[in-house]
C-alpha cells in the first residue's frame, strides 16, 4: 500500500495506490514484476480527478545485509482523468474523460523492518507525469 503524488503538466494529484508482485532472488539479486492499481485522486488545480492508475513494472532489486535495498525499473502506466465540473481549461481533456498509456522509468529503495514488512519509497519519470511514492511494503 503506497501514497502516492503526481505532478505533471495538467496538475497535481494525490492518491492510495496497491501493488502485487511475485519476487523471484537469487543471492542478492531479485526480480520482480508487479501490477500497481490507484483511483480517486483528486488535483488541486482546473477541477480534475485521477480516475484511474494502472502500471505494470519488472523491479531489478539489489538486497544488502543490512536490511536497505535498491531497485529500478521500466514500466508501461495507464492514466485515466476525469472532469469533475463544467471548466473553461477544456485544452488537455476535452471530453469527460482522457486516457493515455506510456512508458516510463523509475528508481527508489527501502528498509526491510522485518522479514515481512518494509518501508519504501520510490520516483517514477513519465512522458505524463511525475510519480513520488512512499509506502508500506508486505511479503509473504
Amino acid at each position: 500500500m503506497n501514497y502516492a503524488r503526481f505532478d505533471g503538466d495538467i496538475g497535481q494529484f494525490n492518491t492510495p495506490t496497491i501493488s502485487l508482485g511475485y519476487e523471484f532472488s537469487k543471492n542478492s539479486l531479485s526480480l520482480i514484476p508487479e501490477v500497481r492499481y490507484g483511483n480517486g485522486g483528486n488535483g488541486y488545480q482546473n477541477n480534475i480527478e485521477l480516475d484511474k492508475f494502472l502500471a505494470f513494472s519488472i523491479k531489478g532489486q539489489w538486497n544488502f545485509q543490512t536490511g536497505l535495498y535498491l531497485f529500478l525499473y521500466p514500466s508501461y502506466s495507464n492514466t485515466t482523468l476525469k472532469k469533475t465540473s463544467s471548466s473553461s481549461w477544456y485544452c488537455c481533456v476535452p471530453d469527460e474523460k482522457k486516457s493515455s498509456w506510456g512508458f516510463g522509468a523509475g528508481v527508489g529503495g527501502g528498509f526491510k523492518i522485518t522479514d515481512n514488512f518494509a518501508i519504501e519509497t520510490a520516483f517514477e519519470k513519465s512522458n505524463d507525469y511525475d510519480f513520488f511514492a512512499l509506502g508500506l511494503r508486505y511479503n509473504f
